[in-house]
């Protein structure tokens, strides 16, 4: 998060902090060069200039709204990534352990946290209105547009494609990780962040994400790069060095920076500043009064009120003392070991980008439920607490023997923000993780298998990865659960809201480019059924399939989904939405989109018979 108002004053042109840079002429001046990037930043940045880029290209600002449209976001950001590779600019991400991974972070961060998802389920309200027709889409914030539930997973798919280097973070934040290694990488040359930490690091430069791309060198407005992939010309970005900070504040070292981080409190200070009082009377209103005050007392401890805090609080002096260590980088790594065996081993396997960080949350008794765009209404239920029992298998899984809970926050039916504890499962069929064989992948199959029939009224025979492949095995037990899980109960999913569902994973998707063009304003009850389908991916892929150790034998994202094509598709599916859309100019194009679905499911009809037995009767000679 890094210091309030230290960003704002890094980028005030007259404060004299940034430099512009050509990245191509230095990349070629370098033979090469290397910039680390803060992971969950990049992907919020390029996410929401993806979004008013295709809203644009394509004349349909409902597209905010569901906003899933993972192939051509995969196209875009590979797009990014190619013409940076030929251009020997390296892009090498960090992502940050997951909420709840590390004590000491939770203990300060979480009433922030809890904060942050009142405001972002504001946000889905504000959505809601739209899309119920209670405001008009023009009258959406550009930042009100939601995450769609698979965006991380596919950009990191994306990531990889393009071979980019990814380090994943066991425990806490990744801002540490990135600070050495930009001392110790040879080849780095900038940090690309808009954490205002990485200017107090000594010696430290990074582009903030308003100084990105600050001449469009790279198209970032237009879905399809205009220019061949091996002739960017020049990328103009806006540097912030540590040393024109230090210089523009009038300070002699960084550690003068270091002290005004402190004073006006960084990510270790902060809370306790704001607890006891002492922002309030140290009464500075901006960096420049803050700054004033280390010049003249140099150290926070030469400050009565600090001094008096610091040998009354021993928490609050640690803070100081751990901020110092921090910016110096004198900090050792977290040790992981206080839990054993499974800790070690999940930790080795998050590094290994065998498992999600996650997972180590998980395990230390924390999980941080998905927001995702569903209907609020009141009676309404939530995707997160539907999964409940699926989720109580993952615990059985990581957990000690000797602690079988799991404390879980987020939004329910009755209220913003809530926490509860779930229990996991106690079922010798599921093994743990000590058990479980990277090299068996028949036995993990049964196992993944076994676990997403749980739903099932008696034993199943048919191994469905086995009968019709992996993929599509996948995609049955993906499909079938969801019915299960909401027939005549939850969501009440009728018959042909499921064939529609069905069409979409089956090959829908596909024709995502054609549909974009179709301006739909998704109903909340089009975008709460494909978000719990895809709920349930995540869930199975991100987390059962990666402790299974066969997620690579699943379809990706983009191969399965598709916000504007479940938004047609639920048209054509709803007699309702029907009558009211096709009166509209695109009438002819929904009566094309009808009859690509109807053609699926009659392609797929033999496996939507298996798919809906029990639940409905489907006629193959459909």
């Amino acid at each position: 998060m890094g210091i309030s108002y230290l960003l704002t004053y890094c980028l005030n042109e007259e404060n004299g902090c940034k430099e512009e840079v050509d990245l191509v002429r230095v990349a070629r001046e370098r033979n090469g060069i290397e910039i680390l990037v803060d992971y969950y930043n990049f992907l919020h940045n390029i996410r929401q200039k993806f979004a008013e880029s295709l809203c644009e290209n394509s004349g349909n600002e409902y597209l905010r709204l569901c906003g899933a449209e993972y192939a051509t976001f995969d196209k875009y950001v590979c797009n990014i990534l190619k013409n940076l590779n030929f251009a020997n600019i390296r892009l090498r991400f960090y992502i940050d352990g997951a909420k709840g991974s590390c004590k000491e972070q939770k203990r300060r961060k979480l009433d922030t946290w809890i904060k942050r998802d009142q405001k972002d389920v504001d946000k889905l309200n504000r959505v809601l209105n739209v899309s119920c027709g209670y405001d008009h889409i023009y009258n959406l914030r550009k930042d009100d547009g939601f995450r769609p539930v698979l965006i991380e997973l596919q950009m990191i798919e994306s990531i990889k494609s393009c071979g980019c280097d990814i380090v994943q973070i066991p425990i806490g934040e990744a801002d540490h990780v990135i600070a050495i290694d930009f001392v110790e990488r040879e080849k780095a040359f900038a940090v690309l962040s808009s954490d205002s930490d990485f200017c107090i690091f000594k010696n430290c430069k990074f582009i903030p994400d308003k100084l990105f791309d600050m001449e469009n060198d790279l198209h970032l407005d237009q879905i399809i790069n205009p220019f061949s992939t091996q002739s960017l010309p020049k990328l103009v970005c806006g540097m912030v060095t540590n040393e024109r900070v230090v210089h523009s504040l009038g300070f002699s070292s960084s550690n003068d920076l270091i002290e005004m981080s402190i004073l006006a409190g960084n990510d270790f200070t902060a809370p306790t500043l704001l607890a006891n009082g002492l922002a309030s009377q140290i009464n500075c209103r901006s960096i420049e009064e803050y700054a004033d005050v280390i010049r003249r007392y140099r150290k926070v401890e030469n400050l009565r009120d600090f001094a008096y805090a610091m040998s009354h609080d021993h928490s609050f002096t640690k803070a100081v003392e751990y901020s110092r260590d921090f910016y110096l980088l004198r900090i050792e790594k977290l040790p992981a070991s206080s839990k054993g065996y499974f800790t070690k081993l999940i930790e080795e396997r998050i590094i290994e980008q065998k498992y999600p960080p996650h997972l180590m949350a998980m395990h230390f008794n924390f999980y941080w439920r998905r927001l995702i765009l569903e209907d609020t209404h009141p009676g309404q239920p939530c995707a997160e607490i539907a999964l409940e029992t699926l989720r109580s298998c993952i615990y059985h899984m990581i957990l000690p023997q000797n602690i079988q809970t799991v404390t879980e926050y987020g939004r329910t039916p009755d209220r913003k923000v809530d926490s509860y504890q779930v229990k996991a499962i106690n079922d010798g069929t599921i093994p743990r993780i000590n058990n479980i064989n990277p090299s068996k992948i028949f036995v993990n199959l049964r196992t993944f298998h076994y676990i997403m029939t749980h739903q099932e009224p008696g034993s199943i025979e048919t191994i469905w990865t086995d009968k019709y492949g992996r993929k599509n095995g996948f995609k049955y037990l993906m499909l079938r659960y969801f019915l299960l899980l909401n027939w005549k109960k939850n969501l009440w999913v009728s018959e042909a809201e499921f064939l529609g569902l069905t069409a979409l994973v089956y090959g829908g998707h596909t024709k995502e480019s054609e549909y974009q063009r179709i301006p739909i304003c998704p109903s909340p009850r089009c975008f709460t059924l494909v978000n719990w389908l895809e709920c349930i991916y995540r869930t199975m892929y991100m987390f059962i399939g990666k402790l299974l150790f066969i997620s690579h034998e699943f379809p990706s994202a983009k191969e399965l989904f598709s916000g504007s094509v479940w938004t047609v598709f639920y048209v054509c599916s709803d007699q309702r939405a029907w009558h009211q859309e096709i009166r509209k100019n695109y009438g002819q194009l929904l009566h094309q989109a009808k009859r690509e679905m109807n053609a699926i499911i009659k392609e797929k009809r033999h496996i939507i018979k298996h798919i809906a037995e029990g639940c409905f009767y489907f006629d193959d000679r459909w």
